[in-house]
């Protein structure tokens, strides 16, 4: 305990504000033990990694590490979830359209919209030791990203979801989670399929799959929740050949 709350207070020393985001915009770029924070009423992103000026990305980047930081995102101070009633949602980390990112020992924290973001076409993008909580929306969150893998992290106290998964998120893997006290539910999944979640452990919230409402067609399917507890899961229509194991 000692050791944590040296830890806070260092952070709060030296802690940066920020009122403007972060853009990374160049490859092999490293960011690492860092904290930074909202000032009020900024209403922007924190760290927008990609393409940052067009909807749809019109280049890739590859290469990029953020390492050991600590972003709070100040929600309560932050009045929209839009930047610049643009395309940019205010999140803690967004990725857009990027492969081969490491997320490494990172807490995000009270962003207005999600904690750590990927979008617009995201591969082997490595998660590792994420802490996501009390975000407006979702801890982790995610659309249009195959291949990539988020584990021992804990992610909880979200209004929203603790992990959600939207459009075409196929292939990734999740494991050694534990997600806890999220207020609509642990895991959402729509239109995704071939997931693996396992050993998850669930507090206080369940697990949610379903499709679009108006497309039959954007059922989840193949996706495996292993070794997980008991808990509440929602399966809804057109969803099939999903495996649900319990324990060990």
């Amino acid at each position: 305990m000692k050791a944590l709350l040296s830890l806070f207070f260092a952070f709060s020393l030296f802690g940066e504000e920020i009122n403007s985001p972060i853009y990374i915009t160049k490859e092999n770029t490293v960011v690492e033990n860092k904290y930074f924070r909202l000032a009020k009423n900024s209403n922007c992103p924190m760290i927008v990694v990609g393409d940052n000026e067009h909807e749809n990305p019109q280049y890739r980047l590859n290469h990029i590490v953020l390492k050991n930081l600590f972003l709070d995102g100040a929600t309560d101070y932050q009045t929209r979830e839009l930047y610049k009633d643009g395309f940019l949602r205010n999140n803690c980390i967004t990725i857009r359209g990027c492969s081969d990112v490491t997320i490494e020992n990172v807490v995000v924290c009270y962003a207005r919209s999600g904690g750590v973001v990927l979008e617009k076409g995201c591969s082997k993008i490595t998660i590792n030791g994420l802490n996501a909580y009390g975000c407006y929306f979702d801890g982790f969150a995610a659309c249009e990203t195959t291949d990539s893998v988020v584990m021992n992290g804990l992610l909880h106290s979200n209004q929203y979801a603790g992990i959600s998964m939207d459009w075409r998120c196929n292939g990734n893997k999740f494991f050694n989670l534990n997600i806890e006290n999220n207020i609509k539910c642990g895991v959402f999944l729509r239109y995704c399929n071939d997931n693996t979640f396992y050993n998850i452990t669930f507090k206080y919230s369940g697990i949610y799959i379903n499709r679009r409402p108006e497309s039959p067609d954007t059922g989840c399917h193949g996706n495996r929740f292993l070794k997980i507890n008991d808990i509440p899961i929602y399966v809804g229509k057109d969803c099939e050949g999903n495996t649900i194991q319990w324990g060990d």
